[in-house]
């Protein structure tokens, strides 16, 4: 019956104002099969409003049926029916013993659910909802695997979550580690986005480390389609001075002709142009007329 659309219906309003005997015979035939359910097209959905209103003391056998199998629960969290049946499980854990089952299983498996995209929700989800030391353990994954993280299509997104929800000391931890490895990161077709996405933090420590990373590179990085976004957001969010060393190592290129006329360098000196002022403004638009004449 739970795995057709009808059937799954009419049991959810059986739920709405049902006496504790209607209540209790539904839930004995829920709880066997909960497993099967949450990744169910339709048994999800019963699932989620199980959760809802049944009393404690049922909720409470959901879980334990649901954790005690961690490798079940990380198959049902990368789940794309199980997912939305987790996230709903997120906002009803509220008592200490529960938080600490609900976590204890999903660590087993916290870079997998990073990497993926329907574990990724529910890892989203659980830093949104619960405290930073119940996420440490997220945070620490991230900071440890930032690297593989964030040159992955999925995880480049959550760990751009992770550096906006983190607490000071797990904020500077990560971002310590991911700057670390900028010039690598900048190049890389997901890296490139989470290193944007520091920059425009503007925080003075981290330009202080990416800017002898980058130096020397500028020309290189001009000329790479997802490096050369980056070298335009630095062009946007560094001080005067440090625009200045990028624009004068681009303009002082002996084939600047040849770059101006890359399709991604091409974007970067419009850049250089768009932020420079005064006497640099002038050299960019002096050599530019100079290449184009």
């Amino acid at each position: 019956m739970v795995k057709h659309q009808r059937w799954c219906r009419f049991l959810q309003e059986r739920f709405e104002g049902v006496n504790p005997d209607e209540d209790d015979m539904i839930f004995h035939g829920v709880i066997s099969h909960v497993v099967e359910f949450m990744v169910d097209t339709y048994g999800n959905f019963l699932m989620q409003k199980v959760m809802e209103v049944c009393r404690e003391d049922q909720w409470m056998r959901i879980l334990r049926v649901l954790v005690k199998d961690p490798t079940n629960f990380i198959r049902i969290c990368l789940d794309k029916h199980g997912t939305r049946a987790v996230q709903k499980l997120i906002g009803i854990v509220h008592t200490r013993e529960q938080v600490s089952l609900f976590m204890m299983a999903l660590k087993t498996g916290v870079l997998e659910l990073m990497l993926d995209l329907n574990g990724s929700h529910v890892i989203r989800c659980c830093m949104k909802t619960f405290g930073p030391q119940d996420n440490k353990f997220i945070y620490d994954t991230a900071t440890m695997c930032c690297i593989e993280i964030a040159t992955h299509q999925y995880g480049c997104c959550l760990l751009q979550y992770c550096i906006t929800h983190s607490t000071v000391i797990q904020h500077e931890k990560l971002v310590s580690e991911l700057v670390f490895n900028g010039l690598f990161l900048a190049q890389n077709c997901y890296g490139n986005y989470v290193i944007q996405y520091i920059l425009e933090l503007k925080i003075q420590a981290v330009i202080s480390t990416i800017i002898p990373q980058f130096r020397g590179n500028y020309v290189n990085l001009s000329t790479q389609k997802y490096s050369s976004n980056v070298v335009q957001k630095c062009l946007k969010t560094f001080g005067e001075k440090d625009c200045s060393s990028i624009i004068n190592e681009l303009v002082s290129f002996p084939s600047f002709d040849q770059l101006i006329q890359d399709p991604y360098t091409n974007y970067v000196i419009q850049t250089a142009f768009i932020v420079s002022r005064g006497s640099l403004h002038s050299l960019v638009t002096k050599t530019s007329h100079r290449i184009s004449q």
